[in-house]
């Protein structure tokens, strides 16, 4: 879950099995997959059975001035709501909500699939991706390491081309960080109309991932396939609308709290 780059993306043309059908909350997968993770977002607390409040209070890297804290993570009305909020001590300074399963919930190839409403405004980044559990070795192929799968990342209306990206990245070798993927003008493509936004409705971004590769949906609509950075690793789930300092000088102050809402996630395997 890094700044958005540019990378030309990978075709990639796997034989399909069978078709997945068009999303819908109200529709059923195909007989053999089963159901594997579900969660509605029921109730008025996180379930942490499954899941984690990730790095509180963690400041690092490219984010300075922000940190993750308990005070941005809400459930209420069968919904997720992820916030960025303005630290109540500290000036120019902002608390982001970020959540995962680690520890609690993994799994290794399948289909992993959240609906989610993001923040609209620029300087912020919403998503739905995964990192490793475990790693046979910390660097190399990411068949041992694993690799990070961002689903879906949007980072705000007037962002170039849309702002709604998928990236894998995988650790070759120490201080080696190798990226694939791009924001997609295409993604545009799942929209209903000139009306539909990413922050307006609720949309649906899934991952089906193989040994063989990744092939990412909005709604249904294929947007992007690799056969890059295949993981062979189990992952966890994360959900989280982070800023980070590179793009702070483009949040609205006037808007804050903001909120990505996510009304469920769901994994299915075979």
């Amino acid at each position: 879950m890094r700044p958005a780059g540019r990378r030309t993306p990978t075709a990639w043309s796997p034989p399909v099995r069978r078709a997945w059908p068009a999303w819908s909350p109200t529709r059923s997968p195909p007989d053999e997959w089963a159901l594997k993770f579900d969660e509605p977002f029921a109730g008025t607390r996180l379930d942490q059975t499954k899941w984690s409040y990730r790095n509180l209070g963690l400041r690092e890297g490219s984010r300075l001035r922000s940190q993750s804290s308990t005070r941005a993570v809400h459930v209420s009305s069968g919904a997720l709501k992820l916030e960025v909020r303005r630290h109540p001590t500290r000036a120019n300074n902002y608390l982001n909500g970020t959540i995962g399963t680690s520890g609690k919930f993994s799994y290794t190839y399948g289909y992993a699939a959240a609906r989610i409403k993001f923040a609209k405004g620029r300087g912020q980044h919403g998503a739905f991706w995964m990192q490793p559990q475990v790693q046979a070795s910390r660097y190399g192929k990411p068949a041992k390491t694993g690799a990070e799968i961002d689903v879906a990342e949007f980072f705000g209306k007037g962002y170039s081309d849309g702002g709604l990206a998928h990236f894998l990245y995988s650790y070759p070798s120490r201080n080696k960080t190798t990226k694939y993927g791009d924001v997609f003008r295409r993604a545009s493509t799942a929209l209903a109309g000139k009306s539909d936004t990413w922050w307006s409705r609720y949309h649906v971004f899934s991952v089906q991932w193989t040994p063989s590769g990744y092939v990412f949906r909005i709604d249904g609509t294929e947007t992007w396939r690799s056969s890059k950075a295949v993981s062979k690793q189990p992952e966890y789930l994360i959900l989280s609308l982070l800023t980070s300092d590179w793009e702070l000088k483009y949040l609205d102050r006037k808007t804050l709290p903001t909120s990505m809402k996510v009304d469920w996630v769901r994994v299915w395997q075979r």
